[in-house]
């Protein structure tokens, strides 16, 4: 079974009282994204994508050609193509951004912080855009004023502005 749609639809729930939840509460409507997969052999699947409108419809629409023609039976594929690299491969033990060849399944050091001794603290939150520059958060030391944000190439070289 192939995926050959992947479709968002923002729905807009209108509430009488807050709705509370761990975080606080919502008031007045509650908005969610609903993600339709469709396979080549008519069966769909739906999901739930916090928030809406067209930035959720948008980010949605950018998985099509990511996921369409792909088996949904090869579980341990998808969950790869789904997952972020840096997302999952950053971490404090080794302070370092991985690099996950998803070929051989090889891990490298893509970036290790600004360079000369200077390594991450605690390297967190890493974001792509489109040209391939990454850029990584670092919480600094712990407890101390430090934070920074350090941007890298699609080569994991640091820019230095």
């Amino acid at each position: 079974m192939k995926i050959s749609d992947i479709k968002a639809t923002t729905v807009t729930v209108s509430l009488e009282a807050p709705l509370r939840h761990a975080a606080g509460a919502h008031w007045g409507c509650f908005v969610r994204t609903i993600v339709e997969v469709e396979t080549a052999e008519r069966i769909t699947g739906l999901g739930e994508l916090g928030g809406g409108g067209e930035s959720a419809k948008a980010a949605v629409r950018g998985l099509k050609t990511h996921f369409v023609g792909h088996d949904t039976m090869q579980q341990e594929a998808l969950y790869w193509k789904n997952c972020s690299p840096t997302a999952s491969f950053y971490n404090n033990r080794n302070r370092c951004v991985w690099r996950l060849d998803p070929g051989s399944g090889a891990l490298s050091a893509f970036a290790k912080g600004a360079g000369g001794g200077d390594q991450f603290k605690i390297p967190n939150y890493a974001s792509f855009v489109r040209d391939g520059t990454l850029y990584v958060s670092d919480s600094g030391t712990f407890l101390q004023v430090g934070g920074r944000i350090l941007r890298f190439d699609a080569a994991g070289n640091l820019y230095v502005s």
